[in-house]
């Protein structure tokens, strides 16, 4: 059932990210084939750079908006009565959503990271520099890297999806409840930053003294970063669970 429910709500926001995914493809793809033409030009070279800047902010803003209105819509508006009566767990929509904001974030990410690679560094033409960025990804060293984004990417999500929730399980002053779940979020990242403080005060900045962090290739992984990650985020979803079962009860 889980990935029925994945594979209509992919579809449901397919449209807004790959928009905004073809939008930087065309000008990556429009500047890495002008670059021979400009590349003497250093006014034209940092406007373009600055002009990848401000689409890719703006890309980024709308990509978190999409994904807000994603988990908000769906399930707490007209449209969300009816996705608490389908026949599944509400622990599952849950899922559903933190899984969809996870593989659209990765996308708009992996689609950023590649269009400015092949903009900016194709030396001989878009193309080969878009198979020098796949030969990188497909580094079986960059696995774990990969793994570390979506733990943190799993704790924020977790985290937005709690405020989120909070402010909307009210039936009264939901105003003062979003400020509130403003406010304890805020919290709860300082809590986790803390926690990552402490093991580095405790450990050390240098890696190599740090008990939990394994040598991949050339790269060292914090695996207290990764388990902290996901532990904070775990909490936060038992805490939306929570608050699912107490909208229920209404």
């Amino acid at each position: 059932m889980l990935f029925k429910l994945l594979k209509y709500d992919l579809m449901y926001s397919k449209n807004k990210f790959l928009s905004m995914a073809g939008i930087l493809v065309a000008y990556a793809l429009i500047f890495g084939f002008s670059v021979p033409f400009i590349q003497d030009l250093i006014f034209a070279n940092i406007s373009a750079m600055v002009l990848f800047g401000l689409i890719s902010m703006v890309i980024t803003k709308l990509s978190i908006i999409f994904v807000y209105q994603n988990y908000a819509k769906n399930l707490f508006s007209d449209h969300g009565y009816l996705m608490f009566t389908l026949p599944v767990k509400p622990y599952l929509l849950l899922v559903t959503k933190i899984f969809s904001a996870l593989i659209w974030l990765n996308f708009m990410t992996l689609v950023s990271a590649v269009a400015f690679v092949v903009a900016f560094f194709g030396q001989h033409g878009p193309f080969f520099a878009l198979s020098d960025a796949i030969d990188f990804l497909l580094d079986g060293t960059h696995v774990w890297l990969f793994i570390h984004m979506n733990a943190i990417g799993f704790f924020v999500i977790s985290l937005f999806f709690a405020i989120i929730t909070l402010g909307h399980s009210a039936v009264k002053s939901r105003v003062v409840h979003s400020i509130v779940a403003v406010v304890l979020g805020i919290t709860y990242f300082i809590l986790w930053s803390e926690a990552q403080g402490w093991y580095i005060r405790t450990f050390g900045w240098a890696t190599q003294n740090q008990p939990l962090t394994v040598r991949i290739g050339n790269f060292d992984y914090n695996m207290f970063l990764l388990g902290s990650s996901i532990v904070f985020g775990l909490v936060a979803c038992l805490a939306i669970i929570k608050l699912y079962k107490r909208m229920e009860l209404r």
